[in-house]
């Protein structure tokens, strides 16, 4: 019986390695080719994405100078509050006095 070759054993044994290298790259290509599929479809949601928020910056941009500023909502609310208020102490006055007519 003859001894194995020491060379031809190195040869299978890189052989079978390079079956699993080429097995591991097929899984890496198919998982290559679904992440690009993925990607894509991503694409096209964010493009319809961009699509709306371009028409949303239009409408904006076509109510600039209609919409009014920070400084006129804050007067307007000062004006609400200072009406609540007027009309709290009128209400509260009105009670004291009619009270202290009737006494």
């Amino acid at each position: 019986m003859a001894a194995e070759d020491p060379v031809d054993g190195r040869v299978h044994r890189l052989e079978t390695e390079f079956e699993y290298v080429r097995r591991d790259l097929d899984e890496i290509k198919a998982d290559q080719k679904e992440i690009l599929r993925e990607l894509r479809r991503h694409d096209e949601k964010f493009g319809d994405m961009d699509r709306r928020f371009g028409e949303m910056d239009g409408r904006f941009t076509a109510l600039e100078g209609k919409m009014p500023t920070i400084g006129q909502f804050w007067g307007m609310i000062g004006t609400v509050a200072v009406i609540a208020l007027t009309v709290v102490i009128l209400i509260v006055g009105g009670m004291s006095l009619g009270l202290a007519y009737l006494a």
